[in-house]
């Protein structure tokens, strides 16, 4: 096992041209050498019964990414690979199942279907970056043949490309893609080709997390531009027979910018995402204090919450899961009365 400063060396030096202001995109080369983390060991038990699922089952598929998300939950503060406590509504359930299910293709190493690809749309704060980070590290745990690859496009500073981005973290993986030198051409060729070659050659699937997409649209932008560039490269990998994609937006215009942008002359150099490519799914803030008192009592185990409390919490935080984490104890909700 790589000792935890090495790892951390390695890392930094191969991903300096990923890093930005961010320090949750530290998680990306993190799930990338998952197999050097203690967190990977701990879910051996988790890893098998998944790989000996002989057909999809969705409660034992909950139950095992479950107990992975509450281990990764209880890292230490600081850790890339630390998630939130867990708690899925069931809008949420059906994106993890079905993203899990994808990844379950990929463990028998068939070809994966087109149709599985989302886009998570919803307000800021609502859960989506906790809901992707989450079923990151729980894949990357359970799937050793997934390349997991994380990326905010809002938060990445530099100009390096898609391709160069899956490259570098595809080398922290498997140490001998180093000295590849197809890998090396395919950089500046094309994506399809590096998803194909990474699976034939390297027995490894894609799996794509990509946040803050409608940063990508940029009015007046021209085909030549890397923002178009990177949409049509979400298209290569939604179609991919060795790739998948889950990507979300904060803008309440995201599903327009994604699917209809084409249609309208000031993005007229962006591809649609179409629907056959990519689904829709919608995050919203909690409707009904029930699930707001259920989603409190695995964020803060310790508290009882009277019934006042839900109602002073709902009234203060709209329901919204970033406002609701915010909540410092029992001296906040007297404040909201």
């Amino acid at each position: 096992m790589v000792g935890q400063n090495a790892k951390q060396s390695i890392m930094h030096d191969k991903t300096r041209l990923f890093t930005s202001a961010d320090k949750d995109l530290e998680i990306a080369p993190a799930l990338a050498s998952i197999e050097h983390h203690y967190l990977f060991d701990d879910c051996q038990n988790e890893r098998y019964a998944m790989q000996k699922m002989s057909t999809f089952d969705n409660k034992l598929c909950v139950d095992i990414v479950t107990a992975v998300w509450n281990k990764s939950a209880n890292l230490q503060i600081g850790d890339p690979l630390r998630n939130s406590p867990l708690y899925i509504p069931e809008d949420v359930e059906g994106i993890v199942l079905d993203t899990m299910q994808l990844a379950n293709i990929a463990l028998r190493k068939t070809e994966l279907p087109s149709c599985g690809n989302r886009i998570i749309t919803g307000v800021k704060g609502v859960g989506k970056t906790t809901t992707m980070k989450g079923s990151a590290v729980v894949m990357a745990t359970l799937y050793p043949n997934i390349l997991v690859v994380m990326l905010n496009f809002q938060e990445q500073t530099q100009e390096a490309t898609l391709l160069e981005h899956i490259i570098s973290l595809a080398r922290l993986k498997r140490n001998e893609i180093e000295k590849d030198e197809t890998i090396a051409r395919l950089a500046y060729l094309n994506l399809e080709g590096l998803l194909t070659h990474l699976r034939v050659e390297y027995d490894l699937y894609v799996a794509f997390f990509g946040e803050e997409i409608q940063t990508l649209f940029q009015r007046e932008a021209v085909i030549s531009d890397n923002t178009v560039k990177t949409v049509k490269n979400l298209i290569t990998i939604g179609k991919s027979k060795h790739a998948f994609a889950i990507l979300s937006g904060t803008s309440s215009h995201t599903q327009e910018l994604a699917f209809q942008a084409a249609k309208r002359p000031e993005y007229d150099s962006y591809p649609s995402l179409n629907d056959t490519v990519y689904r829709i799914s919608r995050m919203s803030p909690f409707r009904e204090k029930s699930k707001l008192k259920a989603m409190l009592s695995i964020v803060f185990p310790a508290m009882l919450f009277e019934d006042s409390d839900i109602d002073s919490i709902f009234s203060a935080t709209g329901g919204v899961g970033r406002n609701i984490n915010e909540i410092q104890g029992h001296t906040r909700i007297r404040e909201t009365r």
